[in-house]
């Protein structure tokens, strides 16, 4: 398990990268120890990257949503992985975790103010002080394919705060089938694709479900 954190205010953004499991559960459990006597108890998993989770993981993950909870804190998982979110979805945990409600409370007095260039991957990019909203960047995929390959394709999850461009489809939850791919634009819930075909229409999705 790597961990990368970055701090906000009362903030605290940890991306995990690895398997959340028995081995790798004390060193998330540093983190937010951490993160937590810092005084920031607004915490962020970024989850992206983890290909695993264990029982053990589950159960440190609710160890400190309860703790936090306890001193009205929040423990908030962005960018789950698919395997993430459909265990969570599945344990029926997911209204804990992904509560958009106490997302929207909880970072409302963020401040990022950085205008350092940064590199992520092949791609290069200015964070500027433009809201109160805490902002991690993903690069999906090789742009020097654009998106031609089926085989390259990866179902993404846009629940709401997340913006995305690309090439791509949308798609109900993980089905990742034959579609039309095209361009797509996501923004807080809110999507259409454009897409190469025959179709005269683009297809549009506006908080309706999965997506």
């Amino acid at each position: 398990m790597f961990i990368t954190q970055s701090s906000f205010d009362t903030h605290r953004l940890i991306l995990l990268n690895g398997r959340l499991d028995a081995t790798a559960s004390p060193v998330v459990s540093d983190a937010l120890d951490d993160a937590i006597r810092a005084g920031q108890h607004r915490i962020f998993l970024d989850c992206q990257a983890v290909d695993y989770i264990s029982s053990v993981g589950i159960r440190t993950l609710l160890q400190y949503y309860k703790q936090l909870k306890a001193v009205d804190g929040t423990l908030i998982i962005s960018n789950p992985s698919t395997l993430l979110h459909n265990t969570l979805v599945a344990a029926g945990l997911a209204d804990l975790f992904f509560d958009v409600k106490s997302v929207n409370e909880a970072i409302l007095s963020a401040v990022i103010n950085q205008r350092e260039t940064q590199i992520f991957g092949n791609l290069v990019y200015t964070v500027h002080s433009t809201s109160n909203i805490p902002v991690t960047i993903h690069g999906i995929g090789d742009p020097n394919k654009a998106g031609s390959i089926p085989e390259d394709l990866r179902t993404v999850h846009l629940p709401r705060q997340t913006h995305a461009i690309g090439l791509g489809y949308i798609s109900q939850g993980d089905t990742l089938g034959e579609g039309d791919i095209g361009e797509v634009l996501a923004t807080d819930g809110i999507a259409i694709a454009w897409h190469t075909g025959q179709h005269t229409l683009p297809d549009h999705v506006v908080i309706m479900g999965d997506l």
